[in-house]
């Protein structure tokens, strides 16, 4: 069995630029948690945005689990949703589960048990790195393993899936010099200071864990276990692991649930 064959040209593949870019409307899930933008009705929850969050989450993933269950049950139902939906499903996703709700599913276990900085980079490595993987790999990848990915998408999703969550830890450094109460709360991420390098290190792990998983995941139980799922995952634990290793405290990696309804 040949396990890695080197390709004279770019494999056929097809970039469906509607579809990934719907893809990466996921990142407003992150966004939504992390500007915390309920604090602003004084609403007198400390964390009133991720009692949103989270209750919104919990909603559309019921929702969507509700749907896939009718549309895998009556072919009617099925036939409409992939009408409406269709342009924006990957050709298997017509007959397995949605993507979105292993993704749904991973957002809630982050915001749920880790703090916002972890979750929200874990989730960008999967919303900028798969897309990045699958153009990448697709038109210029020459080193290709028994899973037909290629070496080129592999490190294509770590640059980009890094570069992006980098971007993400610059913005939460400026908004720690502005004040914004958010960010302030998770300063120990910073890439001001002695422990800069602590940060970079927290987001290669997370970015290696990251590819590494999305290289190796496959569907499973129809379509549950997927990427969607095990990237944001691992890679949230992989960073959630290497800033305990480093000395980060607690509280600023985990997220407690039973303080979730603390008052101000």
């Amino acid at each position: 069995m040949k396990w890695i064959s080197v390709q004279p040209r770019a494999v056929q593949f097809s970039f469906n630029f509607k579809r990934k870019l719907w893809h990466m409307l996921g990142l407003l899930v992150p966004a939504f948690f992390y500007f915390d933008p309920i604090l602003l009705l004084d609403t007198g929850y400390i964390h009133a945005t991720r009692i949103v969050g989270l209750s919104l989450n919990i909603v559309m993933l019921v929702g969507l689990i509700v749907v896939d269950l009718l549309r895998f049950r009556y072919d009617g139902i099925n036939e409409l949703f992939i009408h409406f939906a269709g342009p924006l499903l990957k050709e298997q996703e017509k007959g397995r589960m949605n993507a979105t709700v292993p993704y749904l599913t991973a957002t809630l276990l982050l915001f749920t048990f880790t703090q916002d900085i972890i979750a929200g980079c874990a989730c960008t490595f999967l919303m900028l790195g798969d897309p990045a993987a699958a153009y990448i790999g697709g038109r210029f990848g020459r080193i290709r393993f028994w899973n037909s990915k290629s070496l080129e998408g592999m490190l294509g999703f770590f640059l980009v899936g890094f570069l992006a969550a980098f971007s993400f830890s610059a913005l939460h450094t400026w908004l720690i010099s502005m004040h914004f109460p958010n960010a302030v709360r998770l300063a120990a991420y910073s890439l001001v200071g002695e422990s800069w390098w602590k940060l970079v290190t927290i987001l290669i792990a997370g970015g290696i864990f990251a590819a590494v998983t999305e290289f190796f995941s496959n569907n499973r139980l129809n379509g549950f276990l997927d990427d969607n799922l095990e990237v944001p995952i691992l890679a949230g634990i992989a960073m959630a692991t290497t800033a305990w290793l480093l000395g980060f405290p607690l509280d600023a990696i985990l997220f407690d649930p039973t303080n979730l309804f603390a008052r101000t």
